[in-house]
């Protein structure tokens, strides 16, 4: 532990506001040249208006969990891959997304050689029967081929915003009760909205620190929301062809923390104790620092199975999901720390940027005299 506190308590920033030039804008706008001020749920001009807007399909986070009653007909959510539901204004057809997916965005969601033919054939074939499943899939595979950089990146970005909007209403609206019959079909829809979540954090629509800001929290929300899922799924999924998604427990190898680790949890913990923040506080990002040490010991830094990547998340107490919502400063430099980890050499696509991304947030939030706190995540990103 540091015998003095290595860097300036600014508890919590004063609001600051950003200007940023962008090209970036709703359909309705651009199609009437006009500057789009791009706020979810509907920007300036299409709430004036009272038309529909792009931007809608940004502002609904996930659920976080999902409350489940007593069971209903779920008839008219099954649908066909041969007869689809249509959506407003969709330029991509999706048996193109459909295709991708099977094809290419499938392999990338298997942390494991012996589970690609559970993304590959088994997801697949319980979305033709679950409609939320279908829009789940759909968003993944069209996001997904937005980072392969298409010549015409905007349709995949509005494809995937819609797609994975209409998955959540549909889930909401449908998935009454877990079965064995749909278990398969949740979690699938669980993991792929949290790949979305962290994907699109690369979107051209996040062009303020606000947006990102938002996003990020999304992202989180939805891997507590996958976590929450799994604990009801797990007594229909022990029997399931699915179950080894979750079987790597063995993977939880607690090691020790190299000196490189060690002196940086060091310095995260001193920065915390010499706060001057209520002690309330002060705990909340004790245990998430605690929680993050323990991730670093048994990921080696480094996500390897989906139950890695859910793990710090599911554990953090609510009252540090409330810092970051606030730009809590201290609780702002652990978050970078744990997306370091998960980004910082991962071959997973929808990782890819996240330690940037937030890193750089948190920079145009918190201001220069913060930099020394975030010196081990720049140096490591």
């Amino acid at each position: 532990m540091l015998d003095r506190h290595p860097y300036p308590l600014r508890e919590m920033t004063g609001s600051r506001n950003y200007h940023t030039k962008t090209r970036n804008g709703c359909s309705n706008c651009k199609r009437r040249r006009v500057r789009c001020n791009l706020q979810a749920p509907r920007c300036k001009h299409c709430e004036r208006r009272g038309d529909e807007c792009d931007y809608q399909y940004l502002s609904s986070p996930l659920p976080a969990s999902h409350a489940l009653e007593p069971a209903r007909s779920q008839s008219d959510a099954v649908t066909r891959w041969s007869n689809p539901s249509p959506l407003p204004s969709q330029n991509v057809e999706p048996i193109q997304l459909l295709s991708n997916f099977v094809t290419r965005t499938a392999t990338t969601l298997a942390w494991f050689s012996d589970t690609r033919w559970t993304w590959e054939v088994e997801v697949p074939l319980h979305a033709e029967n679950n409609a939320f499943l279908r829009h789940a899939l759909l968003a993944t595979s069209a996001l997904h081929i937005c980072f392969l950089q298409p010549p015409n990146p905007s349709e995949y970005h509005l494809a995937a915003y819609r797609n994975c909007r209409e998955a959540t209403l549909l889930f909401r609206s449908t998935v009454t009760k877990i079965t064995r019959e749909n278990c398969i079909a949740v979690l699938a829809f669980s993991l792929l909205i949290s790949v979305f979540q962290l994907g699109i954090i690369r979107s051209p629509a996040n062009t303020t620190p606000e947006e990102t800001s938002s996003q990020l929290i999304h992202a989180l929300s939805a891997l507590r929301g996958a976590w929450s899922l799994i604990g009801q799924l797990h007594s229909h999924l022990a029997q399931s062809p699915v179950s080894g998604l979750f079987s790597q427990r063995r993977h939880f190898k607690f090691e020790p923390l190299d000196e490189n680790h060690r002196q940086a949890f060091e310095r995260l913990e001193s920065l915390n104790s010499l706060s001057s923040a209520p002690l309330e506080i002060r705990t909340s990002r004790a245990e998430a620092i605690r929680l993050l040490r323990s991730w670093f010991s048994a990921t080696s830094g480094s996500p390897s199975t989906w139950l890695h990547l859910v793990y710090w998340p599911s554990s953090l107490p609510e009252e540090y999901i409330s810092l970051l919502k606030e730009n809590d400063p201290i609780s702002l430099v652990i978050f970078c720390h744990w997306s370091v980890g998960i980004g910082r050499g991962s071959q997973k696509w929808f990782l890819a940027g996240w330690a940037e991304q937030t890193i750089d947030l948190t920079v145009r939030l918190l201001g220069p005299e913060w930099h020394p706190a975030l010196e081990w995540p720049r140096k490591m990103r």
